[in-house]
């Protein structure tokens, strides 16, 4: 075979196969710049998904934060206004007025509870200990004030104000600890110069 049979037997061969190559290695290319954007697509999403949890997350929190320091505030002036108008009133333990008063108190109990037990589940464990101890507060200074009513003794009235001062300190870490959790922020005092 001459020699110029052999350049044109190559030429034919050549061609396609170069092509194949070609066509073979511009896959493989494209390929791998595909995995690469779905990689970083899958990646951006998950960021995403991450980010609205953390949002979701960050708003249940806010909500159940707020549920409870609400029921909790409530639950001590309902208690403390029970025990004044108790001794203001001189109310006795069983008149009808007083039941509905412990039957209100006993609801707000119930919430404070509920609202204790789901920060025990979603929430900080300092943050829930310290809702556990002033609700404990709470209802030990309506158990004193209920049974001071009965006995009339300096003791009972000093372990009703010792409970309800707890609690008051108990409260005011707790939305220490509260705003802490949610980063906010204690703003600095306005400047009055400016």
């Amino acid at each position: 075979m001459p020699l110029m049979d052999w350049v044109e037997f190559a030429k034919v061969v050549a061609a396609p196969v170069s092509g194949l190559a070609g066509v073979y290695i511009g896959g493989v290319l494209q390929g791998r710049k595909d995995q690469e954007r779905w990689e970083r697509e899958v990646e951006r999403e998950n960021q995403r998904w991450q980010r609205e949890d953390r949002a979701r997350w960050l708003a249940e929190q806010h909500r159940l934060y707020s549920a409870l320091m609400t029921v909790l505030q409530a639950q001590l002036s309902r208690t403390r206004w029970g025990y004044a108008s108790d001794l203001l009133l001189g109310v006795g333990p069983d008149d009808e007025s007083n039941a509905m008063a412990r039957k209100e108190a006993e609801q707000l109990g119930n919430e404070a509870d509920k609202a204790v037990e789901a920060i025990g589940i979603l929430g900080a464990k300092a943050i829930h200990r310290e809702a556990q101890y002033v609700s404990q507060c709470l209802v030990m200074a309506g158990v004193m004030g209920n049974a001071r009513r009965r006995d009339d003794s300096d003791a009972y009235a000093e372990q009703v104000r010792d409970y309800f001062g707890k609690a008051d300190d108990g409260l005011q870490k707790l939305r220490a600890m509260v705003r802490h959790e949610l980063g906010v922020v204690d703003d600095a005092p306005a400047d009055p110069a400016s």
